[in-house]
């Protein structure tokens, strides 16, 4: 590399720093990878790795560069990045206001997901994106979902062992399973099928009182009050896209459920 003499660790860092560019590279494609795209736009990242090397690698300057590029607002772009195991569960926790004692549960969680935190597959880590989807991790998805609408999450009734609600061990916890989908019988005024009233009824889901264990005045509190208009608060707030499946507009605690199980809460 054009250097000779005695290097310590940080003398050997800052040497690749100054000159490898494939660092700079290296590292802009990451980055464009966990905000952007899965596929790389190598003029992009060629422009965005000039502009972080010549920041001296301040991450806040590539991170605005990236989030300024035209592809990052791209409307064609957006949706298509899975949410990490980790990036799932922090993310609803913040997102529904879920109080918790220790984040333990959080991540024996994100383990049977398949993110087992500080324990990767390998040095390179997890694949990411879609590799996180699989008919089995949607299902597992599915379960600890309906455990956050249902407050077992942070009340540590999900687990077994160590709590997230404290150090006593809980008791073993049933295995989870879906509610089951049916709609509610009315003589006489069976839905056709193919109407938008049939395809209401089959997604339906159990309309009791949502038990999330809130804190003082949540946005939640406020959008159940609005009916019709805190639905789609609650669908804007939460959703990167249109949902997929047909949201309940009649019940506030119905069509949270059915917003959180819709397949594109798991975009980014």
């Amino acid at each position: 590399m054009g250097h000779k003499g005695t290097f310590n660790g940080d003398d050997v860092v800052i040497v690749l720093l100054k000159s490898e560019e494939r660092v700079a590279l290296y590292i802009a494609e990451k980055v464009w990878k966990e905000f952007v795209a899965d596929e790389v736009d190598e003029k992009a990242i060629y422009k965005l790795a000039g502009t972080f090397y010549k920041a001296k690698y301040d991450i806040k300057k590539l991170l605005k560069a990236t989030f300024l590029t035209d592809k990052f607002w791209d409307t064609s772009v957006r949706g298509t990045l899975f949410k990490s195991p980790t990036e799932l569960l922090v993310g609803a926790a913040r997102a529904l206001q879920l109080p918790y004692d220790s984040p333990r549960g959080y991540v024996q969680l994100a383990a049977k997901l398949g993110q087992d935190l500080f324990d990767p597959p390998n040095v390179k880590g997890w694949k990411g994106s879609t590799a996180w989807i699989s008919s089995e991790s949607l299902l597992s998805r599915w379960e600890v979902i309906e455990d956050f609408t249902r407050g077992k999450v942070a009340s540590g009734k999900a687990m077994e062992g160590g709590m997230m609600g404290g150090g006593a061990r809980a008791a073993k916890t049933p295995e989870m399973k879906a509610p089951e989908i049916k709609a509610e019988a009315k003589p006489e005024t069976k839905a056709k099928p193919g109407t938008k009233k049939e395809k209401e009824e089959q997604v339906a889901l159990p309309s009791d009182p949502i038990s999330f264990p809130l804190v003082p005045q949540p946005w939640i509190a406020d959008a159940r009050g609005k009916g019709a208009e805190g639905i789609a608060l609650a669908t804007a707030t939460l959703l990167p896209t249109a949902p997929l499946d047909t949201i309940p507009t009649g019940n506030f605690d119905q069509a949270l459920r059915a917003i959180l199980h819709d397949p594109t809460y798991h975009l980014k």
